[in-house]
């Protein structure tokens, strides 16, 4: 049946309620948590039609409720405060308005709702708050004590405001200074400053400014729509799907990246907020977007409810909202539904024709799409952080059970080829590393002859080709595939870091910072993108640039160990010998492994001890430690016999052009004839992929449109 779309305009009373404090107990406490949410639905689901109300909608821990009485309102506001604070006590929220309203297709619109969920925001648990409208309507009404709370200045509401609160006994009367909530920000005061204190306060301003202007934290309703998905909770009883939780996600984010009137925030800046206190609005501010998708997963044998939100970053005011209880054989159903919604919410007025190309259903076998998700999730977060075997075997096992499920799979292919191409860059035997560059390059090319125009396959073959070229051919059609991934998905940064890989092979760093700064926008948090910068920073030979993206990156990524290593390891370069050790001690003392993972890391800790005893007992490595000890006569032996004649055949898809001429490595040998040999030789070949690569602002911003 087709749903109506006439809509009514009524006079009502509307009524707020949320559980304070909720996101935060989640995370400390999820059984309590669970325990609020349960008596805050109940008591409201019994207590509003027992006062002639009517709930419109639940949304994760709030609910609005209208009445066609403000009467009726507030005494159904002072029975749930009462109720709510019977064992086991649940700390809410209540705020009340009344005005005009628009209800179409069971939704509520209007400036009274706005204006309800500020009150709202104001309270305190225990609290019935309501506007002077509210106070006007009760005021015939003895059984109400009333106590004003005085003037507010609301968000995105012309005038100020009093606020009352219901006096009666057993509730609560906030004091001002308890009251903070979607309030615009007072003009400060002036305060007399001492020349030292105002030169330190104004230090401490343009620090913050430089460090948060391209995340200003009023983003405009005229601004065009973008959104981030947060990782969806796991509220499974034994807790072990949230593999399925971030996979659910990530695809309804991957199915939004492809329209191209939707920003989308990139998936590493939205996971990083996975387990952190930080309110919508923060996170709306931090990456620089209007809406948040969040959600749950509760799956139980083939049973699955996925319950969503779709909320506005400015006050929390939530547009859409659906809760799914389905079998799991529906879970594509659910993900094109779920993207088909939001499409509808953000883009119906702006890109409606758009929203018709909102699906993810592609057919695949739901229990071979669990598995991919298993595998991709230990791959990604167990493997890539210890590289043990035991992970990859697990890893590869799953996604062989999802291929022999459902052979044309093309993503468990693509999984698989990335799988073996991160194992293929971690082995040493010869007939180890011949098995993997076979078995990767096997599973790329199935993964893109089943779906050549999927973004993840191309990107899979990518690298695949990328790690074992040997020649133009294997090269270019590596470029290619890279090309097509971005070129497919715009939004997605993980083409744009297989081509920023490619182009500084051939010694084109520019284009290959530019993509990276491309990517880096797409995804602020992307711990590969800053990896990738830094390298290409270091080798080519600003090592101070690379100094500074390592911390930009420790900044919000203070744990990553492959950056503290890299750090140690340029720290020891620029001779801050104190500082590279420290960074070592900090890893060794947190990871006891790490020497055992990395001997090179104990052996440049006595080098920079000045213990060569021991340095001398550690055999290997000795790529490393004659740049720290500056040993250029070894250095020059080395790049001599690398960059002299003859060359192999790979060599000559690879140039060292600008290495050659900016890192401070070679200045001893720039005088030397071999030396001068090898930069003509690789400035030719230098300016010969100049020519038959583009430049990266050609690419960057052409999408395939569609």
């Amino acid at each position: 049946m087709q749903k109506s779309t006439s809509s009514e305009r009524k006079l009502t009373a509307i009524l707020f309620a949320d559980i304070a404090g909720y996101t935060s107990l989640m995370q400390n406490d999820e059984k309590k948590a669970l325990g609020f949410l349960e008596k805050f639905r109940k008591e409201m689901e019994a207590r509003v039609p027992a006062s002639r109300g009517k709930i419109v909608q639940f949304y994760g821990d709030g609910c609005l409720s209208v009445f066609n009485s403000p009467v009726d309102a507030v005494n159904c506001g002072k029975e749930l405060q009462l109720a709510f604070q019977l064992e086991p006590a649940v700390p809410v929220r209540i705020g009340i308005h009344s005005g005009d309203v628009i209800i179409k297709e069971g939704n509520i619109f209007g400036d009274s709702v706005n204006v309800a969920s500020r009150i709202e925001s104001l309270g305190v648990p225990g609290a019935v708050l309501f506007s002077k409208r509210i106070k006007r309507h009760i005021a015939n009404h003895p059984e109400f004590k009333v106590e004003s709370l005085g003037e507010f200045d609301f968000k995105n509401v012309n005038k100020t405001m009093e606020v009352f609160a219901l006096a009666n006994e057993g509730l609560v009367v906030p004091k001002r200074e308890e009251m903070i909530g979607k309030l615009k920000s007072a003009k400060p005061q002036r305060p007399k400053w001492s020349f030292a204190g105002l030169a330190a306060i104004l230090l401490m301003v343009a620090g913050y400014f430089w460090f948060f202007s391209k995340n200003d934290s009023n983003i405009s309703e005229n601004e065009p729509p973008s959104i981030a998905i947060l990782p969806f909770a796991d509220l499974s009883p034994n807790k072990d799907q949230a593999y399925f939780a971030d996979g659910i996600a990530e695809e309804i984010l991957n199915t939004l990246s492809q329209l191209t009137e939707l920003k989308v925030a990139g998936k590493s800046s939205s996971f990083s907020f996975k387990e952190k206190e930080a309110t919508i609005k923060e996170i709306g501010n931090a990456l620089s977007v209007n809406h948040v998708l969040e959600g749950s997963v509760r799956k139980q044998g083939i049973k699955i409810r996925i319950s969503v939100q779709l909320v506005k970053a400015e006050d929390g005011f939530q547009l859409w909202s659906r809760k799914y209880d389905r079998d799991f054989d529906d879970i594509f159903e659910i993900q094109d539904e779920v993207a088909q919604n939001i499409g509808k919410a953000l883009l119906e007025n702006l890109a409606p024709e758009q929203i018709s190309k909102l699906t993810t259903n592609p057919g695949y076998n739901s229990e071979a799409y669990d598995l991919f998700l298993k595998a991709r999730h230990i791959h990604l977060n167990r493997y890539l952080a210890k590289y043990k075997v035991e992970d990859f075997n697990t890893s590869e096992q799953l996604l062989q059970q999802a291929i022999a499920l459902d052979s044309n799979y093309a993503l468990a292919h693509a999984e698989l080829a990335l799988l073996y191409d991160t194992h293929f860059l971690m082995l040493e035997d010869s007939l180890e590393l011949k098995k993997y560059e076979q078995l990767k390059n096997k599973e790329a090319e199935i993964a893109y002859r089943l779906a050549p125009d999927n973004d993840y396959v191309n990107v899979a073959r990518g690298w695949a080709l990328v790690s074992s070229a040997r020649d133009s051919t294997d090269f270019n059609a590596a470029y290619q595939s890279f090309l097509k991934a971005y070129q497919l998905n715009p939004q997605s940064p993980h083409g744009l870091l297989g081509l920023c890989h490619v182009y500084f092979i051939k010694s084109l760093v520019e284009d290959a910072l530019k993509f990276l700064d491309k990517a880096i926008d797409l995804d602020p948090l992307l711990s590969q993108a800053y990896y990738y910068k830094e390298s290409v920073y270091y080798y080519s030979g600003d090592i101070a640039a690379s100094i500074n993206v390592l911390k930009a990156h420790l900044g919000f990524a203070p744990e990553n160990e492959p950056s503290l290593r890299n750090l140690a390891e340029r720290y020891a370069f620029t001779n801050k010998n104190e500082e590279a050790l420290e960074i070592i001690s900090q890893l060794q003392n947190r990871d006891s492994t790490l020497f055992k993972r990395y001997p090179k890391y104990k052996k440049l800790a006595f080098v920079l001890k000045g213990d060569f005893d021991n340095v001398k007992k550690i055999s290997g490595f000795e790529n490393l430690i004659p740049y720290v000890m500056k040993d250029w006569n070894e250095l020059e032996e080395r790049n001599k016999a690398f960059l002299g004649d003859p060359q192999p055949k790979e060599r000559e898809e690879f140039s060292a052009y600008l290495q050659m001429l900016r890192n401070p490595i070679f200045d001893s040998m720039r005088e030397k004839p071999w030396f001068k040999e090898a930069l003509k030789r690789e400035k030719e070949k230098y300016e010969k992929f100049y020519q038959e690569y583009p430049r990266a602002e050609s690419i960057i911003g052409t999408p395939i449109k569609g």
